[in-house]
Formats: structure tokens, C-alpha cells, sequence
């Protein structure tokens, strides 16, 4: 509150805040038994006047017993304290402590516990105890400090046994217990952030975690029948809870672009941001930075960065453990990161593949843990033993990615991404554009498709409209001036309230705002001449793919491919693909992700000629026919091909199964391969992946030269079969 003249002169709440940052060994009166605690949180103390009611809720909190506090709730404090904007642009969010000890016990815990254990000697226990004084732990994105403090009382936790053991071994030796050996100080935690308020509060974390640590376990110690040395009585005094020690080890930056301090271990939770928020969130000047800093890495995931930044750090027989959305696993995110881990000599140790996170970011991470050397087995993969851990976070060793086929390329592609709700219109309101005959809409008023109108709706097809220019200038826009006079009144307004510190995207878009963010106008092209093209959700559960008619504008949460071929349709559908768009897809949350790079453009398509494409198709044609009737009539309601197929496992329509059997039958005999592998099991899995990579790697090697996945239909030819 504001302080009012008439309350000036009584203030007890900040006057015991100035007592406590000021060392008087004689002072008097109210705050005579008040400790010094620093001048440095209390140099300048807050001055707050309370009103009657906070007074109460103030001696309510004080009658607590603020001994059990837990340190790590500061995190939630942090969060709750900065916006959801500049949240999201730091990708700053509170890491609960059984999420921290995911990484703290496999990264600091375990492996100085195996150390314990297998002391032998007073000596071997005094030689470990000065060893872990000297141990020192960056967390380089520390955020409140939650990882620091769960480490440092782990590392506390760790002396104490370590303390213990030595007497066990000196009692068995029959030689007095030393003492004087040194302590872990709070020193040894270090930190930066990009934030000030979370730094200060990181410091106040750690204050508190040293006070709970010490009496926790025990370190503060007692005189017993003979006195400690004067050097033990000095540390003592200096773990003592008050004043509190001067933190110059937890600083603020921005961590990628600072040289870090020399370090042990490296723990923490960096920022998630995808590839394609960077430039939104952290600006233009800043990833041009980040090319400089991190040569041909290119525009990767956030989190890519601190992974290669934390190895390169480390020093021979260093440890790390980092938390990341679970697209560290997969993909172009992968390479960037723990594959570039595992070749330059690392080895994860311990790892969660996948688990979904608490809390407003609404995203599934993984835990990595990794050693900077060589390190026998076995690890830990999601709370089992295995014998190695490939940086897919899968048991066993990975392949290299399988390289994109030249004779895949231009057939797949993400729709246009709208970037502003005003281009959407409902039903409704599109017919009266479309009924209007001052200009012709249908060129310009067009479905609009959607991921889930593909897996919930029992035609598979849009359920909206959309207002798509294309790239026309705005002087063809003005030909359809009722649509025009729409998006400048809903779009327009709202890409020019984007003004500071907005991207160069954001700024062209802002020119352009007649226009969808992105027009694809490549798909454009490739989809033109066609009467009908194949569309696919890109993220979910399962992956489906219907037929859209040629109108019909995807989203960019739609992969669309670029043929009217109903053999093609059948390929998609089938066992292989499916099991292709599971191995090299990328994750989202639980859902998989179905990329044109990544999954399309690397899919070893079959080498049939058009008399099996064209049975391929009949099924295929069968098949569609079949889904589609089911999930209009085979219910007591409609149904989307999700439930469907979500009946379908539970063991209903069998005849969509033998369909679905027939199909992938006839795909492997395209690839003169076994049927046996329609089977599912592990084992097929395994075999038809292995068979399917070779082929990968054999056409990216020239095996075949006339290899393409289907032929391309010219602007104005027919659509041709394969």
C-alpha cells in the first residue's frame, strides 16, 4: 500500500526489516533480540503499511511453523509473478521437486552414493569429503533456484553420510575422528538467468535451503566432550543459518551468450520454445546470434542449444541432466542435440523417454541424463534396466536419420497457416458472400480444412470456410470487396497491434495483411491440377487420411499430398507407413507427429508396376467406401474415424479389418516381401522397419534412378497412375 502521512512515524513491519540489515551488537528496545541477517537483502527495506485486515492475515501466517516451508514453492511464486507473455517469450516455467529429482538423483545423487558405499578407508572417506566441497553444479537456466536448492541439500545430505561413514571406518581403525575437514558451501551452487526478479529470488531460495539443510542434517553439529579446533569452530560459524552468506554465484544473463563458470555437473530445465517461435519470442537479432554462436546448427528448438552448449562445457567425466519437451527424441531437434551429445563422446546414462508435464505447459518432456566419456552400463531407461540408451531415448543403438528421397520431394506439404482468426468465417456467413454477385467469392470463400474434421467428423471433410487471397496484391484483393472489407476490419487491426519488438515475419505480415500468414504457394501449385488430393492430420493419436476435394484449403495442421491416385490413398493407409510415422515422426505431448521431411519425403515407396498399384487402389477404394458407411451408419450415432478405430481395436468390424489386412498384403507384395509381416507383433515391427530403412538408404545411394514415389500431374495433363 501507499503510506499515508498519518502512519509515517509507525511502521514496525519496516523498521524490523531495517534492524535486520543492520549489524548492533548494542541495540535496544523493540528489535533488541532481532538477528543481523545482511545488509544485502535488507539494504534498502521495504516501507509497507498494512490495514487492519492484512495485519491479521500477516499474524496468522507468522503463528505457522515456518521451519517445514518448502523452498521450492518460490517456483510457483515465480511463475504467477511474471506475465504469461514474457512467460512465454523466457519459456520460464516452475519445475516441481519430483520432476528435479529426476535428474538430481541419477546426476549427483547416484553416482557420489556409489562412491560412499565403497569406502574402504579413513583416509579414502576424508580424501571423498574434500572432493565434495570442492563439487560445483551450474544450473545455467535456474529460474527461482528449485533445481540448486534440491541439489544442494542433496549434496549436504551426501556430507552428512559421508561424515558418518568416515567415523564408522575411524571407530574400526581405532584413530580419532578429524575434524576441520571442509563443508559444501553455498558457493558452489551457481546460476544465471535472464531475469532479475527470478535471480533475486533464487538467492532467497537458496538462503532458506541452507538454513533447512544444515539442521536437517545435522551439520551444525555439537561440542561434545571435546571442543572442536579452531578451524572446525570456523566452520561451523560459517554454516550457521545467520547472517546470511553473500550469493555472487547465481548472476543474470542470457545464459548462451555468456561463458559459464567452471562446473562438475550442469542440471536444470531450460526454456521451451519451438523453431518456429523463436523469432517471435526472442526476436530477430537474437537468433541471428544464435546462428553466430552455434554454427551450422541452423533454427532448431530452444532447448537444442543448451544441450550442445552444456556438453561442450563439461569436462572429461562430467555429468549433465537437462529436462526437454519430448521432441528432443525426434527429428531435426534430435540431431541438434543428443545425437550431437553421443558423438562427441557422451553417453546417456538415465532417461524418462516421454512424460506429460504439471501446470499450465500443457507439453509432454523427457529427462536426460548424460555422462561426458565412456561409462559401463547398465542405465536406466524409464524406470527399467537396459543395456544402452540411443539418443531416440529408445533401448539399443540408433540409426542414422534415413535420408529424404529426391523422388519424394514436392509431393507432401503444411497447409497455410491462417495467422489471425478474422479469415475464418462459419457457414453462414460464408453462403452470403458466396450468394453475393458483385464479385465471383467461390475463387477467394473456400472450405476450410482442419486436423480434427479429418479424425472426429464422420465425413471427414471441413466444417468451415475461409477467406484466402492467395498471394494476390491488394489491388486483385479489391476485387471482392464485401470478403476484403472483412479481414480489414478483423485482421488488419490486429496485426498492426503487433508493433514493438516484432520480427521481420511479423512485420511483413503486418504489410500484407490481406493475406493468410503463410499461402504454400509450392502446395498450391501441386494440388492445382487435381480433382481430389490426400489430406492427413498432423498431429493425434492416429494418423488418417481422407480425400479432400481440390476447393478445400488445408490448415497448417494438415499434411496434404499431392495426388488424386487412389493406389497412393492405399500406401498411406497401410502397415508400413504407419509403422514409419512411429519410428521417425516426431512426438507432440502423446500424439505423433507426421512431418513432410522427416516421414514423407524419406518413405522408401515400393517399386511395383501399375498392375499391383491398381489392386492397391481397388482395396484402398473398398476400404474408404467401408470406413466412410461405417462411421455414418454403424452406430447409433455418427462417429469420427478416431472412434472407429477405437471400436476397431476393441475388436469390432471385422470387416474393416481383413480390409485393412488385405491392403497391407498387398503392399508388402509390391515390395516382394513376406505377408507374414501384416502381423503385428515386435518382431514384424523390428523386421519390416529394418527392410524398410535398407530400402531408404539403398535409393538414397542410386539404387534405383528412375525411382519417384508417384508421378507429378502437369498444370494441365491428367492424373496419371503410378
Amino acid at each position: 500500500m501507499v503510506r499515508t502521512p498519518a502512519l509515517a512515524e509507525f511502521d514496525p513491519l519496516g523498521d524490523l526489516f531495517a534492524a535486520l540489515g543492520e549489524e548492533d551488537p548494542h541495540r535496544a528496545g523493540r528489535y533488541q533480540h532481532v538477528p543481523y541477517a545482511n545488509g544485502v537483502l535488507f539494504e534498502q527495506p521495504a516501507r509497507v503499511v498494512l490495514e487492519p485486515d492484512e495485519v491479521r492475515g500477516l499474524q496468522t501466517a507468522a503463528a505457522a511453523d515456518w521451519t517445514k516451508v518448502e523452498p521450492a514453492v518460490f517456483g510457483g511464486f515465480l511463475q504467477s509473478s511474471i506475465d504469461a507473455r514474457r512467460r512465454q517469450q523466457i519459456g520460464a516455467h516452475y519445475t516441481p521437486k519430483r520432476k528435479i529429482d529426476r535428474i538430481v538423483q541419477p546426476t549427483i545423487v547416484t553416482p557420489w552414493r556409489r562412491r560412499i558405499d565403497a569406502l574402504q578407508s579413513s583416509d579414502e572417506a576424508a580424501q571423498l569429503l574434500r572432493e565434495l566441497s570442492e563439487f560445483k553444479v551450474l544450473d545455467p537456466a535456474c529460474g527461482c533456484g528449485n533445481f540448486l536448492y534440491v541439489t544442494y541439500d542433496a549434496l549436504r545430505g551426501l556430507e552428512a553420510d559421508a561424515r558418518q561413514r568416515l567415523a564408522a571406518l575411524c571407530a574400526a581403525e581405532g584413530r580419532p575422528v578429524p575434524d576441520g575437514l571442509p563443508r559444501v558451501p553455498l558457493s558452489n551452487m551457481l546460476g544465471i538467468d535472464v531475469d532479475s526478479f527470478a535471480v533475486r529470488l533464487a538467492r532467497v531460495v537458496l538462503w532458506i535451503g541452507h538454513a533447512m539443510a544444515v539442521e536437517r542434517h545435522g551439520l551444525l553439529g555439537e561440542s561434545g566432550p571435546v571442543p572442536p579446533s579452531e578451524r572446525e569452530a570456523e566452520l561451523r560459524r560459517a554454516d550457521a543459518p545467520l547472517p546470511l552468506q553473500a550469493i555472487t554465484t547465481v548472476t543474470e544473463g542470457d545464459a548462451l551468450e555468456l561463458d559459464w563458470p567452471q562446473c562438475d555437473a550442469i542440471v536444470g530445465n531450460p526454456p521451451f520454445i519451438g523453431s518456429q517461435h523463436l523469432r517471435e519470442h526472442i526476436g530477430d537479432e537474437a537468433v541471428e546470434r544464435l546462428k553466430v554462436l552455434f554454427p551450422g546448427v541452423g533454427i532448431r528448438e530452444y532447448v537444442t542449444y543448451w544441450f550442445r552448449k552444456a556438453h561442450d562445457h563439461l569436462g572429461p567425466g562430467c555429468r549433465a541432466g537437462l529436462v526437454a519437451t519430448n521432441s528432443i527424441r525426434e527429428g531435426r531437434a534430435r540431431q541438434a542435440s543428443l545425437e550431437y551429445v553421443v558423438a562427441e563422446g557422451g553417453t546417456i546414462t538415465d532417461a524418462v523417454s516421454t512424460i506429460p508435464w504439471e501446470g499450465e505447459a500443457n507439453v509432454h518432456v523427457s529427462f536426460v541424463n548424460w555422462f561426458k566419456g565412456e561409462e559401463a552400463g547398465p542405465y536406466g531407461l524409464d524406470d527399467r534396466e537396459v543395456e544402452s540408451i540411443s539418443p531416440s531415448l529408445t533401448e539399443g543403438e540408433d540409426h542414422a536419420a534415413p535420408a529424404r528421397l529426391a523422388g519424394n520431394a514436392g509431393r507432401s506439404f503444411q497447409g497455410p497457416i491462417p495467422v489471425g482468426k478474422g479469415f475464418e468465417l462459419g457457414d453462414e456467413e460464408a453462403q452470403a458472400l458466396l450468394a453475393r454477385t458483385d464479385a465471383p467469392y467461390h475463387e477467394v470463400v473456400r472450405p476450410f480444412l482442419k486436423g480434427r474434421d479429418i479424425t472426429d467428423d464422420p465425413r471427414q471433410g471441413p466444417r468451415q470456410w475461409i477467406i484466402d487471397f492467395a498471394d494476390r496484391p491488394l489491388e486483385e484483393a479489391m476485387r471482392y470487396p464485401a470478403a476484403l472489407e472483412i479481414v480489414r476490419e478483423r485482421v488488419k487491426p490486429e496485426r498492426e497491434r503487433k508493433q514493438t519488438g516484432a520480427s521481420s515475419v511479423q512485420r511483413r505480415r503486418r504489410e500484407i495483411w490481406w493475406q493468410l500468414g503463410s499461402v504454400a504457394m509450392a502446395m498450391r501449385g501441386a494440388l492445382a491440377p487435381l480433382p481430389r488430393y490426400i489430406a492427413a492430420n498432423e498431429y493425434g493419436k492416429r494418423i488418417q487420411f481422407a480425400w479432400q476435394t481440390g476447393t478445400t484449403c488445408p490448415n497448417n495442421k494438415i499434411i496434404a499430398a499431392a495426388s488424386a491416385d487412389p493406389a497412393v490413398l492405399g500406401l498411406l493407409i497401410s502397415r508400413p507407413f504407419a509403422l514409419w510415422i512411429v519410428r521417425w515422426g516426431g512426438r507432440l505431448k502423446a500424439d505423433l507427429h507426421f512431418t513432410p521431411t522427416t516421414v514423407f519425403e524419406t518413405f522408401p515407396f515400393p517399386p511395383a508396376g501399375l498392375a499391383a498399384r491398381e489392386h492397391i487402389g481397388e482395396i484402398a477404394d473398398d476400404l474408404v467406401a467401408l470406413r466412410s458407411e461405417l462411421c455414418l451408419t454403424g452406430t447409433s450415432t455418427p462417429i469420427g474415424l478416431t472412434k472407429l478405430y477405437n471400436l476397431v481395436d476393441e475388436g469390432a468390424f471385422k470387416e474393416l479389418s481383413a480390409l485393412h489386412r488385405r491392403l497391407d498384403e498387398a503392399v508388402l507384395d509390391t515390395y516382394g516381401w513376406s505377408r507374414a509381416l501384416a502381423i503385428q507383433s515386435d518382431d514384424s515391427d523390428r523386421e519390416l522397419l529394418r527392410l524398410l530403412y535398407e530400402r531408404n538408404q539403398a535409393l538414397a545411394a542410386g539404387a534405383e534412378p528412375d525411382y519417384e514415389a508417384f508421378p507429378l500431374v502437369a498444370e494441365h495433363g491428367t492424373t496419371a497412375l503410378f
